[in-house]
């Protein structure tokens, strides 16, 4: 059995691993009219849609983050990182950051 053995029950658990990977999300700001209501500019207007409004929202790193499972999640983490392509294999960075820390600790008295 490895040091991280899986569980299946969350009352049995010590650790909580939150795994999340890089996520952008696009959005527009502005205001649109929509064409059940009623506008307050005259019909002969055109409303443009503006691609400078265009935004890009959400963080584009990876995430690894350690909790202790007695507590919420909404918790300090024992431990996190976040990384550009942490996650991407074959190397994933952050796991093995993670792991090369805990070894590290495991060896001082």
């Amino acid at each position: 059995m490895g040091r991280y053995p899986l569980v299946y029950e969350g009352n049995a658990a010590d650790l909580v691993i939150l795994v999340r990977t890089a996520q952008v999300l696009e959005g527009r700001g502005g205001v649109a009219i929509g064409q059940h209501q009623p506008s307050p500019l005259p019909p002969d207007v055109p409303i443009v849609e503006d691609d400078r409004q265009r935004d890009v929202m959400g963080s584009g790193q990876d995430l690894l983050a350690v909790y202790d499972a007695r507590e919420s999640l909404d918790s300090a983490p024992l431990w996190q990182e976040r990384g550009a392509h942490g996650l991407k294999p074959p190397e994933i960075r952050l796991v093995t950051d993670f792991r090369r820390k805990v070894d590290t600790a495991a060896q001082q008295p």
